[in-house]
C-alpha cells in the first residue's frame, strides 16, 4: 500500500493539473470581458466627440 505522503503528492499533482488550466482560462476570459467593457465605452465616447455641437458652442480651431 502506498504511504499517505505519496497519495497527498499525487492528489495534488492532479489537482495542479487539472485546476491550473481552468483557472487560467478563466482569468483568460475574466481580462476578455473587462476588455469589452473598456471597448464599449471607448466607443460611446467618440460617438459622443463625434455628435453635432449645438449653435453657438462651435470649436473653434487655430490654422496652422
Amino acid at each position: 500500500m502506498l504511504s499517505p505522503g505519496i497519495l497527498i503528492a499525487i492528489d495534488v499533482t492532479i489537482l495542479y493539473l487539472v485546476m491550473g488550466p481552468l483557472v487560467l482560462y478563466g482569468l483568460y476570459v475574466l481580462f476578455d470581458l473587462l476588455g469589452q467593457e473598456t471597448n464599449r465605452e471607448m466607443a460611446s465616447m467618440d460617438i459622443i466627440k463625434k455628435k453635432k455641437r449645438p449653435f453657438g458652442q462651435m470649436k473653434i480651431t487655430p490654422h496652422e
